[in-house]
């Protein structure tokens, strides 16, 4: 009887113990330990709870007294106009007096 070797079968069932082995390689391997400062995470989480509460609580306000701010802000809109006339002349001053210094 003549002997035949399958080279397919043969590169198939190498590849496969390869690969068998790396994954259990990988499996054995250890993280790299380090010094984490677990009460400083903790601190941090903490921090930023109090300001997403505090963003919270600033988005619920306006909700509550709307009208009271519609009137607040007709009065800023108007001392808001009154401001930037008077940043406008106070411009067009300070533009004259670098002309002048030229």
């Amino acid at each position: 009887m003549a002997v035949t070797i399958l080279r397919r079968k043969a590169l198939r069932n190498q590849t496969r113990t390869v690969n068998r082995l790396n994954k259990i390689k990988d499996l054995m391997r250890k993280p790299e330990v380090r010094n984490v400062d677990v009460e400083a995470i903790k601190a941090e989480f903490a921090e930023l709870k109090k300001q997403r509460d505090a963003e919270e609580k600033k988005a619920a306000k306006p909700t509550e007294n709307k009208k009271a701010e519609a009137a607040t802000d007709k009065s800023a809109e108007a001392k808001g106009a009154e401001k930037t006339t008077a940043t406008a002349t106070e411009k067009s001053e300070e533009t004259k007096e670098k002309a002048d210094k030229k």
